[in-house]
């Protein structure tokens, strides 16, 4: 290039411009940071040295090859839905609420999740075999159930259901995911109401339906991709916000099958005890959900549970970490989650005998309640249900299927996408998702201001 030509030095000049403009473009919007890396959670880390429960769940978690966490979430979902049949707790104005809760984790197959959930759920079928005689037994367990399939066992239950299962085809029959036609709504009133033990009257042409409230508790161990059915399937129904979720790393690989492990039979026998206890009342005589025990909490309980409550409270604003309706729902159900972990610790832990849950009971439910909510964050991001990189993730998407688009269509079109719709206003959040990504030059913009927009 020849510098004494005028238009050729005046040529360059614009480009060393457009470079030193580049550059403070990009340093202006410097790439968003990724996502917090999740700490690895450890939920008996709450829970006393002397707690039966975490001695229990230890063992079996060794035994079996698997997480802690996991094993502690399983096996509090299997126990709970047969505690429920026999317990209640209530909130501080005095309304009953049933103490089933609903978990779920995920793991590859071949990681020992059905001899974990059999293990917890063992004692309750050897005593359903032992007792009363067939046509006399209510339905304990089901794994694979359609909702219609689950409504028709209510009334032997007195309104009451188990479901437990270490595959995924319960949560596909259960939430309508398998049977249901394109388009048709899925029929979760059962799953959505037993959460809280709200009145159910279902009227059927072909069959009886069942009128009176109706309780339960689900527990799932499945492959990975499980929770993804669950958010999918949840669909702005609040049914995602019912679980407490977890996908932790499994143990693939690092494991020892020469390893010598002795089995303690006296915690098998202590947790069987714990069980027949439960089982007694809530299957030789089970009652309807207006009719179980009540569990008490104390008044200092309840104000735990309400700062807890208010804690959270700023971070469901737009823009903070539980600020997606998902979570924000999740956060919503805390005092609930929290009082039925809280009732099943106590049973646990031989609460059995008395009707006062401890103080202390409440604690340890708010910190494993707070660590699950967060993981729950993380899982969410990770799954690019929420976050920037699902954002970004799905506005990339769109212009690789459309081509080149304007901002406005691209706002239009993403702001349905799971990451975006939960937020306050999806569409001034895709706006700006669009304008961060075009000084990064993550999408680039073909000719002037107005023009298309393409993938870079």
């Amino acid at each position: 290039m020849n510098k004494n030509d005028p238009i050729q030095k005046k040529y360059q000049q614009t480009l060393d411009r457009v470079e030193r403009l580049k550059e403070e473009l990009l340093k202006q919007h410097q790439k968003r940071p990724k996502e917090e890396l999740p700490k690895k959670i450890s939920l008996l880390n709450h829970l006393p040295k002397n707690s039966f429960y975490k001695q229990y769940v230890s063992h079996i978690a060794e035994l079996c090859w698997l997480p802690e966490s996991t094993t502690f979430l399983i096996g509090l979902g299997i126990f709970s839905s047969i505690a429920s049949r026999a317990y209640h707790v209530r909130f501080a104005d005095g309304d009953m609420l049933p103490i089933g809760l609903y978990t779920v984790a995920e793991h590859p197959p071949g990681t020992g999740k059905s001899r974990c959930m059999g293990i917890f759920s063992g004692p309750f079928y050897e005593f359903y075999k032992a007792s009363a005689s067939t046509n006399e037994k209510p339905v304990l367990f089901v794994s694979s159930c359609t909702p219609e399939g689950l409504e028709k066992t209510l009334d032997g239950t007195l309104g009451h259901f188990s479901a437990v299962s270490a595959e995924q085809g319960l949560i596909d029959t259960l939430f309508g995911g398998m049977y249901k036609a394109v388009g048709a709504k899925n029929n979760n009133e059962l799953v959505l109401k037993g959460f809280t033990g709200e009145w159910v009257s279902s009227q059927r042409v072909t069959r009886a339906g069942f009128t009176g409230r109706v309780t339960g508790g689900i527990s799932v161990f499945a492959q990975n991709g499980t929770v993804e059915t669950i958010l999918q399937t949840s669909n702005g129904t609040g049914l995602a916000d019912r679980f407490l979720m977890l996908s932790e790393p499994d143990m693939l690989g690092i494991r020892d099958h020469k390893r010598k492990f002795e089995r303690d039979e006296s915690l098998d026998d202590k947790y069987k005890e714990i069980c027949y206890k439960v089982a007694q009342i809530g299957l030789i005589s089970p009652a309807s959900f207006e009719e179980t025990r009540s569990l008490t909490f104390s008044d200092n309980a309840y104000e735990l549970i309400a700062e807890f409550s208010n804690k959270l409270e700023p971070l469901l604003k737009s823009g903070e970490q539980f600020g997606s309706n998902y979570l924000r729902g999740a956060c919503g159900k805390a005092p609930i989650q929290v009082m039925k972990i809280a009732a099943n610790l106590s049973l646990l832990n031989g609460g059995s005998k008395l009707d006062v849950i401890w103080d202390s009971y409440v604690i340890q439910a708010i910190n494993i309640f707070n660590d699950l909510l967060v993981a729950s964050y993380h899982m969410a991001v990770k799954k690019e249900v929420i976050g920037t990189e699902a954002q970004e993730a799905a506005i990339i998407a769109y212009l690789d299927k459309k081509g080149r688009r304007s901002k406005t269509e691209i706002q239009h079109a993403c702001r349905y996408h799971n990451s975006f719709k939960e937020l306050e206003h999806p569409k001034a959040e895709v706006g700006k998702v669009v304008d961060d990504m075009l000084a990064r030059q993550v999408i680039l913009r073909v000719g002037g201001t107005g023009a298309s927009i393409y993938v870079a």
